[in-house]
């Protein structure tokens, strides 16, 4: 089997750059050199998603723009229907990926979305609570990994509501959220 070639992050980024600056649609994926992967979906030109180890959007960026030498390659026929992300134009995207410093205050993700504290016992096991109406079993696992990574209310309540497939539920599930002590 031949492994990819690995290649800085920043040429990474000045690839991707250059699909966009192409008007190019489909699916960017990054492995890591320790096999973890990250997607960047591409429509016309425009970033319309980020993902990265369970982490979606705006909770992707701050992790993925860590990370280490990667290969790359990109996929015309798988294609991010929906445009999932709004606010940030592109440029911002990859600027702030290639290490330009934080977005502007106008766009949707800032580096307050970093990992914090984890959130107190009481208040987890609520959230756990919540989750498993939602996710059913497998709520307790992936409720101690979000709140392990992303103690922040609101990174965590996104982090959490991605975790939900069906988008009405998400949005109910955060607005129950929302209503626990220390969530708001």
């Amino acid at each position: 089997m031949i492994q990819p070639e690995l290649m800085p992050f920043a040429a990474v980024v000045a690839q991707v750059r250059a699909w966009c600056a192409q008007r190019r649609s489909g699916t960017a994926f990054i492995v890591s050199a320790d096999q973890r992967m990250a997607q960047i979906h591409l429509s016309a030109g425009k970033i319309v998603q980020v993902l990265w180890r369970g982490r979606r959007g705006d909770d992707a960026l701050a992790a993925l723009r860590t990370l280490g030498p990667a290969s790359l390659r990109f996929d015309g026929a798988c294609l991010q229907h929906a445009n999932l992300r709004e606010g940030a134009p592109t440029d911002e995207i990859l600027d702030y990926l290639g290490g330009a410093g934080t977005p502007g205050a106008a766009t949707p993700f800032t580096l307050a979305d970093a990992p914090a504290a984890a959130p107190a016992p009481e208040l987890q096991a609520a959230i756990e609570r919540l989750l498993l109406k939602y996710i059913g079993p497998i709520a307790p696992i992936v409720c101690a990994d979000c709140c392990a990574q992303w103690g922040e209310p609101r990174a965590l309540a996104r982090a959490l509501a991605a975790e939900i497939p069906n988008p009405e539920q998400a949005a109910r599930f955060r607005a129950e959220l929302a209503r626990l002590p220390g969530m708001a």
